[in-house]
């Protein structure tokens, strides 16, 4: 299931989230990921 461009759900019988697929994640999660790891260096 498709929730927002380039992120699909995968759900079981119970409707329960049991994979998440991200396409092109680097860029996707790039904003959030970049300052996490600066952070992480200090």
């Amino acid at each position: 299931m498709e929730i927002h461009p380039g992120v699909n759900l995968e759900l079981n019988k119970n409707n329960q989230v049991i994979a998440i697929e991200i396409l092109q994640a680097s860029k996707v999660l790039r904003d959030i990921i970049k300052p996490l790891y600066q952070k992480a260096k200090v």
